[in-house]
């Protein structure tokens, strides 16, 4: 017998319906193929003394991980085959007869069952296979070995699975699936193929365009002057930096815009842009740059920008003054005991309306902000053929796994 062996759950079918007296399975979980040949086994003749064990993890997570399901596992209780719960196994031993092979279980969410160049077994001979016989059931190996004697002492306690599989705890793990269903299995792995060269990147640069800040006059002061020409020049608005002053962060835009143009591709409005994860780490490298250059963009401007705004507050005095002297708000009037305001009672009034609405500078110095965030590909998207097809045609040289359903007939496979 080879040492080294590939199991599936195919190789474990093929190997249960060739099995005369004894089946001992321990594995996170299975497959409702095997299932059906354990009971098939189980059932034999009436002449037959077939004795079988299975040791199981019935948890829900095990099977959102691909390891088995949980209607396998009902399938084996409806048929009365005896189970035990081992929490946290991960790691499979299988006992035929006077065989053994301990292997490694595939979790189908993360990749697919082994191909026969793969080995994930190792067989043991039939004394190790009685060692393991006598960990899980020390009655079941203390039957195989009457006429070896070769474990006299008192038969132990097991090892694991000392907990019979109850049905209360079956339901409970279903309840937790049907809450927080597993995905499909070939498309979670597709996911991980894409999420492992892509991933969708967002880049804002927000708040440097310091002409564009402008501060709303309150209607109050809007309506006080009967100047038709000035009412129309004041608007709803009045910009806070002279449009002739030179506040640019031209630099920061184009270096932002040659690495969206090197390094990002964009996919349309509907999915936003990706980026190839191999150049992700000089993207970051670049932005945090970038945010350093716009650190001291902020240092240099903050005293021109105080200048520009004590200006702004000036303009608006200038052109408001009148009005308010000729024209009080009534918020106003009712604050003075005459009847019109001195030019000292309507500017001190001027300068603390213009100081709620005129922001302090290091406020827009805070709104400048170069942004990023990395969001990887979802379920939705690998299920959206649209997409599909974006990413075959903006990376044409590389092969991509199949987003479609395929029925492969697959011959029955021999053990290795």
């Amino acid at each position: 017998m080879r040492t080294f062996n590939t199991i599936t759950n195919e190789d474990l079918c093929w190997r249960v319906r060739r099995a005369q007296k004894t089946i001992v399975y321990a594995a996170p979980s299975l497959f409702a193929n095997l299932a059906e040949s354990i009971i098939a086994f189980a059932r034999g003749t009436v002449d037959d003394e077939r004795r079988v064990e299975v040791f199981v993890d019935a948890n829900a997570e095990v099977c959102r991980l691909g390891y088995g399901e949980m209607a396998a596992i009902e399938q084996l209780m409806e048929a009365g085959i005896n189970l035990r719960q081992v929490e946290g196994l991960r790691i499979g031993v299988v006992i035929i007869d006077d065989e053994a092979w301990i292997f490694s279980p595939t979790p189908q969410v993360i990749e697919d069952e082994p191909r026969r160049n793969q080995p994930n077994a190792i067989a043991v001979e039939r004394h190790q296979a009685l060692t393991i016989f006598r960990s899980l059931d020390p009655t079941l190996a203390e039957e195989q070995n009457k006429q070896a004697s070769l474990f006299p002492e008192a038969i132990p306690s097991r090892e694991i699975g000392n907990k019979p599989l109850i049905t209360a705890k079956v339901q409970a793990e279903k309840i937790d699936l049907e809450m927080c269903p597993p995905q499909q299995f070939d498309l979670a792995r597709r996911i991980r193929v894409y999420s492992s060269h892509l991933q969708f990147v967002e880049l804002r640069l927000i708040g440097c365009q310091l002409q564009r800040h402008t501060v709303s006059i309150p209607k109050m002061l809007l309506n006080l002057t009967g100047n038709q020409e000035t009412q129309e020049r004041l608007r709803a608005s009045y910009r806070l930096i002279d449009e002739k002053s030179k506040f640019s962060s031209r630099d920061i835009e184009l270096k932002l815009n040659d690495l969206r143009r090197d390094l990002i591709i964009p996919l349309g409005e509907r999915y936003g842009n990706i980026i190839l994860r191999k150049n992700k780490p000089r993207l970051e490298e670049a932005l945090v740059a970038l945010q350093g250059e716009l650190q001291t963009f902020r240092e240099e401007v903050k005293d021109k920008l105080q200048t520009e705004f004590d200006q702004c507050k000036n303009d608006l005095e200038n052109i408001l003054l009148p009005g308010v002297i000729e024209h009080p708000p009534k918020k106003f009037a009712s604050r003075i005991f005459g009847n019109k305001p001195t030019y000292e009672q309507a500017k001190m009034f001027l300068d603390h309306e213009l100081q709620q609405i005129i922001p302090a500078v290091d406020s827009i110095l805070n709104e400048m902000k170069l942004e990023w965030l990395f969001k990887d590909v979802t379920y939705e998207m690998l299920n959206d053929n649209e997409f599909q097809q974006i990413i075959k045609k903006n990376f044409p040289y590389e092969k991509w796994p199949k987003l479609y359903e395929e029925t492969e007939t697959l011959g029955e496979k021999l053990p290795g």
